[in-house]
């Protein structure tokens, strides 16, 4: 009877084992993080249904190349000496981003993160790498990149006077050179100030209306307003504005 019911817990415990192993695997068949086994000198040992998918190889292409056949040369470089380290215990993991290729040669951006497995004597085994293709949001941060110079040239480089500033604290963040030789003020004077504390306004009450029509519409145009230059000159303006959302914060 002893056996019996020991055969038994053992049954359980093997289809338990087999079921467990099957959940894994079909997890890791929809995941978007892929889990990889990679040897000690770069070769994939592991590879799962969606790094395939994504680099339109087959498991058995996969299997009989190794990572450097995939990744840029010099990414890979780097990536090299991270696998190094880990062998040499220097590090306990690692992760970077890095470009690797499809099949038809395009590149695809991955989170590498990545440890080593040791054995019960603590004697390497293999590397243990996480992927995760983070190529839509390498493209979002270029294009943001992109706007930014763009934004940034046609704000320095326009010939009106241009100011940005803090929409809520109105202080200012940056002038352009034709604001500064209409205000005569330096750039030091003004940047890190509010309007308030330099007391460009003739009168205030027409700016807090043009903030007003702001927050009402997001934006204005062509509203007279009168500019105190640092040498106390009258300046009648035609402005307008806009608020724009800039890494998280609104600005003027």
């Amino acid at each position: 009877v002893f056996l019996l019911l020991e055969r038994r817990r053992r049954i359980r415990a093997h289809n338990a084992l087999l079921q467990s192993e099957e959940n894994l695997e079909r997890s890791q068949a929809v995941s978007q993080v892929m889990t990889t086994h990679i040897s000690l000198d770069g070769h994939w040992l592991r590879v799962p249904p969606t790094l395939c998918t994504l680099l339109r190889y087959s498991e058995d292409q996969l299997l009989r190349s190794s990572c450097a056949d995939i990744t840029n040369v010099q990414d890979y470089q780097i990536t090299k000496d991270k696998f190094a380290q880990l062998r040499d215990g220097e590090i306990d993991s690692f992760n970077l981003e890095q470009r690797i290729y499809e099949k038809s040669g395009k590149p695809i951006w991955v989170l590498v993160v990545a440890s080593l497995v040791t054995d019960m004597d603590h004697k390497p085994l293999h590397f243990l790498v996480y992927l995760k293709d983070i190529t839509h949001r390498k493209a979002a941060e270029e294009q943001l990149r992109e706007s930014e110079e763009r934004f940034v040239k046609a704000f320095e480089g326009n010939p009106q006077p241009m100011v940005l500033t803090g929409f809520n604290d109105d202080r200012y963040i940056d002038v352009n050179l034709s604001f500064i030789l209409m205000s005569g003020y330096e750039r030091k004077d003004i940047i890190g100030h509010t309007s308030a504390e330099l007391g460009v306004w003739l009168d205030r009450s027409e700016w807090v209306f043009l903030t007003n029509e702001l927050k009402r519409f997001r934006e204005v145009r062509n509203h007279e307003l009168r500019f105190l230059t640092k040498s106390a000159e009258t300046r009648v303006l035609l402005a307008s504005a806009e608020i724009l959302d800039l890494r998280g914060k609104q600005c003027l």
